[in-house]
């Protein structure tokens, strides 16, 4: 039983070693290629997204906050309308 085992532990091994020293055929290659580069553009595009969900939060967060008050110096106001006797009101 403990010869078996042995045995196949062995088989085991040198089946991971061809695994592992086999060289990747052509097609392969092209495949792990196409996959990686996918991958590469995945990611590009999920980083634009993310840096536009950042740009639109902080946009929107202005939102959040009430306008300031804003008092304007008296050298940019209009002076006021002065009303003559035929105007409506």
């Amino acid at each position: 039983m403990q010869r078996d085992r042995n045995f196949a532990l062995k088989e085991e091994a040198r089946s991971a070693e061809q695994v592992r020293d086999r060289r990747p055929s052509d097609a392969e290659a092209a495949a792990e290629a196409l996959v990686v580069g996918n991958l590469i553009e995945a990611l590009t595009r999920l980083q634009q997204d993310l840096d536009r969900v950042e740009l639109w939060t902080a946009a929107l967060s202005c939102f959040l906050r009430p306008v300031p008050n804003y008092q304007p110096s008296q050298q940019y106001l209009l002076p006021p309308l002065r009303r003559t006797a035929g105007q409506p009101d």
